[in-house]
């Protein structure tokens, strides 16, 4: 996200000022969502196959 941006305290951004921020932050929301998808579905696919090394070692009796 491009923090370059100062606005003033007794002076109100315009609206492209305010377009131009609402640009980046969708663009930094939408880049760490997809970081923390990909997170999740490593952890997530990581779950499973303890979860199914542990199914298979009770089926086997190897508890």
């Amino acid at each position: 996200m491009n923090s370059n941006y100062r606005f003033k305290f007794d002076t109100e951004p315009t609206d492209n000022e305010l377009n131009l921020l609402m640009k980046d932050v969708l663009k930094d929301v939408k880049s760490r969502a997809k970081t923390a998808e990909i997170k999740f579905k490593k952890l997530q696919k990581l779950q499973i196959e303890k979860a199914i090394q542990r199914q298979n070692q009770q089926i086997n009796g190897n508890v």
